[in-house]
């Protein structure tokens, strides 16, 4: 936490200096992507190097033998809970930074479907919460910066792009997701079970989180324990309690209604209208591309 983490990445193999171009998402979606860079800015998390004019690219060239400037695209997110939202996402794939990167100890299992199907016993329930931000909580190591480097407007009325720089992770980087799950599930979450914050079942998937237990009282109680140990506490990981859900045995989690009378679980009638609708498109047509 002091000195940056790696993400597996191996400056050593990131020779030379390479620029790429924003993807089209990205420049169709400028204004919840500039939302959502400058939130990083004001926290912190990211920098404004500059415009991104020939004079300063002229200046990173000459400082760093080797650097990456990554593209930069952009993903809707949940809109359910944030309708018109983006997501920024780096291209790390392009520009060879995921390549370069050593994910050995990184690579893990997701078990969080088979753990919830185990925990959730007969008329159990679950409380639902999420980490508020995840992967930028986790600093990267300074000698790793100049890899992160992408262009992006600083406001809605800015004509040209500026020069950026992540300092936090970000998403689109192979190693931080596993990175991640060492520094949370591994590290804080054992923590918070070794000072006795946390003593029921906990599923993880990702920076979402289930605590599981045989009444709501005592899930509800537990979570909010946990939630305030885990932000005011050594670990320093805010959650979004905007988005929680409350302790009940019909809960939706990583994409299912999981009932703990009927012992089922059912899709999100929204994705399964989608699914529906998909496959029927899809059954009239001649042909198909590789994305579809």
């Amino acid at each position: 936490l002091t000195n940056g983490f790696t993400g597996g990445i191996d400056a050593s193999l990131l020779e030379g200096q390479l620029f790429t171009s924003n993807y089209k998402s990205a420049n169709e979606n400028r204004s919840a992507v500039t939302k959502s860079i400058m939130s990083r800015v004001a926290a912190g998390k990211t920098i404004v190097l500059g415009p991104y004019v020939r004079a300063n690219v002229r200046e990173l060239k000459a400082r760093f033998n080797s650097l990456r400037k990554f593209a930069m695209s952009a993903v809707e997110k949940n809109p359910l809970y944030a309708p018109g939202e983006y997501r920024p996402c780096s291209d790390h794939t392009q520009s060879g930074t995921n390549e370069a990167t050593n994910m050995r100890g990184l690579c893990h299992s997701i078990n969080a479907y088979n753990e919830i199907a185990w925990f959730l016993k007969l008329d159990y329930v679950m409380a639902v919460s999420d980490v508020d931000g995840a992967f930028p909580i986790l600093p990267i190591a300074p000698h790793l910066w100049r890899f992160f480097i992408f262009s992006g407007y600083a406001s809605d009325k800015d004509t040209v792009e500026s020069l950026m720089m992540h300092l936090n992770g970000d998403f689109g980087t192979s190693g931080w997701p596993g990175t991640f799950k060492i520094f949370f599930v591994d590290v804080v979450l054992q923590m918070a079970r070794f000072c006795q914050v946390l003593t029921l079942p906990l599923v993880c998937f990702v920076d979402d989180i289930g605590v599981i237990g045989s009444s709501c009282p005592e899930v509800d109680g537990e979570m909010k324990r946990l939630q305030v140990w885990c932000e005011t506490g050594p670990a320093g990981v805010p959650f979004k309690v905007v988005k929680d859900r409350k302790a009940s045995g019909n809960q939706l989690m990583i994409g299912f209604h999981w009932n703990s009378t009927t012992r089922t679980r059912t899709l999100e009638e929204r994705k399964f209208i989608n699914y529906v609708d998909m496959c029927v498109g899809y059954a009239g047509a001649r042909t198909m591309s590789l994305q579809e």
